[in-house]
């Protein structure tokens, strides 16, 4: 770089160049845990705030959103008893990432604030309630089973996945004589396992006779599909 200032991390990344105008992000507030399935956490893609999500603490489930095109909000999954018993989160944990520039105002004391070339708009300040810390960048592209294992020195409550990354759709057809009944999942899904403290990520499509469980195989997609999304850790 030129003139200015440029932070790393200890792996290299940019926490934040002055060169740049991108805003840092930073959890505003403290997660919302809200019982049961299909959750509506109020959230929009076209929004700049982002969704991270995860089950309550100490239980296993999936994140996905899920639902009719009708609908005008977005629901987590476990809105049909077939998400249900897919495995669907019942109860989630969620909070939203928020640009620290227009949502940061100057503050006092001691730290590093770092203002954008108006000289009012904040992009980095360490004075803020709450930070999060990148630990993998991902990307699904057709059939996807990915583990992703907690490293040490982090708690399990605290990683969360980008919510709005995950979305399926699970069919059930009864079938008719002499037919039996045929189960279908397309899309992808973020299975948090708490028992070994490890991520389930999942894309593709199932079709089977029996029910399908998020713990299962992907297979392939017809077709080519790419999300990325992020696990990241809530840091106090």
């Amino acid at each position: 770089m030129a003139y200015g200032m440029k932070v790393l991390n200890s792996s290299g990344r940019t926490i934040f160049n002055t060169e740049q105008t991108n805003s840092n992000y930073y959890f505003k507030d403290i997660p919302t845990s809200t019982n049961g399935y299909g959750v509506n956490p109020s959230f929009s893609y076209s929004s700049t705030k982002i969704l991270f999500g995860r089950p309550q603490d100490n239980e296993t489930g999936a994140i996905f959103f899920s639902g009719s095109i009708n609908d005008t909000n977005y629901y987590l999954g476990g809105r049909t008893t077939y998400e249900q018993n897919f495995g669907a989160a019942n109860g989630v944990k969620y909070i939203y990432g928020y640009p620290q520039k227009g949502n940061v105002t100057a503050g006092s004391g001691y730290g590093i604030e770092v203002y954008d070339t108006n000289g009012t708009s904040i992009l980095y300040s360490s004075n803020i309630g709450s930070n999060f810390e990148i630990l993998y960048v991902g990307t699904m592209a057709n059939n996807t089973n990915f583990t992703w294992n907690k490293p040490a020195g982090y708690d399990f409550n605290d990683i969360y996945v980008t919510a709005g990354s995950f979305s399926l759709k699970y069919g059930y057809d009864p079938g008719y004589p002499p037919l039996g009944p045929f189960h279908s999942v397309y899309g992808n899904w973020a299975y948090f396992d708490d028992a070994n403290e490890r991520i389930l990520i999942k894309q593709g499509a199932i079709n089977t006779v029996i029910q399908i469980f998020a713990s299962g195989t992907a297979s392939s997609y017809s077709g080519s599909q790419t999300q990325d999304y992020l696990i990241v850790a809530r840091l106090a």
